[in-house]
């Protein structure tokens, strides 16, 4: 989870707190299945401004009935202006699509 944590970006990390209580958010709820997916594609994506956006279908299987779920989520991302990640791109927000 630290590895995930590290590209959140400076805003996202300031909203989630420190790595565990991101850990336990990416753990539960809608986001659970980002955790060990099958797959994932992306099905869209654009750019508006300086940040990009993409909207990707995650195949997962549901640990409950070991079935597979399939899910979207939108990405938000933008460029870091400081730091050791200066000039990447890094994740501001992961927001369930609402189907």
């Amino acid at each position: 989870m630290a590895g995930v944590y590290a590209f959140a970006s400076p805003a996202n990390k300031q909203q989630t707190g420190d790595v565990h209580k991101f850990g336990e958010m990416v753990r539960s709820g809608p986001y659970r299945y980002l955790v060990g997916h099958k797959r994932a594609d992306i099905l869209m994506s654009s750019t508006v401004g300086a940040s990009k956006q993409y909207l990707v279908r995650v195949v997962a299987l549901d640990t409950n009935s070991s079935s597979k779920k399939i899910k979207e989520y939108w990405w938000s991302l933008s460029r870091c202006r400081t730091g050791s990640f200066e000039g990447c791109y890094m994740v501001d927000a992961v927001l369930p699509n609402m189907l």
